[in-house]
């Protein structure tokens, strides 16, 4: 939270462009264990307990993972929306237009999926079906 933070409040100076970066493959990290606990749980390895009744947990964990993943792609969405609006505000700018439209599309997808995965997680809590 503290880098997130660091990243927020140091925007657009180096100190804050070194937080953001580390907050990135923080992200990137965080992805590949939660993917790898949950398979390993699944196979009955642990952490989380993969025992009749149990294996919800480890799903809802796999779930998570690409939810993160789709998480950076809407992030790399904005940062590119950042680049492109002060140049729309210069005037218009036929091909800067398509690709914001075609951005937008993108990230609309991506946002549907999320919140399908977040929809799914919730589910698996709720009934805990396995």
């Amino acid at each position: 939270m503290a880098v997130t933070l660091g990243a927020f409040f140091k925007r657009g100076t180096k100190l804050g462009l070194t937080f953001s970066h580390i907050e990135d493959w923080s992200r990137y990290i965080l992805i590949s264990t939660l993917i790898l606990t949950r398979l390993s749980s699944l196979m009955g390895k642990g952490p989380f307990a993969g025992g009749e009744g149990q294996k919800w947990y480890a799903s809802k964990i796999l779930i998570l993972g690409p939810l993160m993943v789709i998480g950076v792609i809407l992030r790399l969405i904005v940062h590119e929306w950042r680049a492109i609006f002060p140049e729309l505000a210069k005037g218009p700018n036929a091909p800067l237009e398509a690709k914001l439209d075609k951005s937008i599309r993108l990230g609309r997808g991506a946002a549907y999926l999320y919140w399908i995965g977040i929809l799914t997680n919730g589910f698996l809590a709720a009934v805990k079906p396995f």
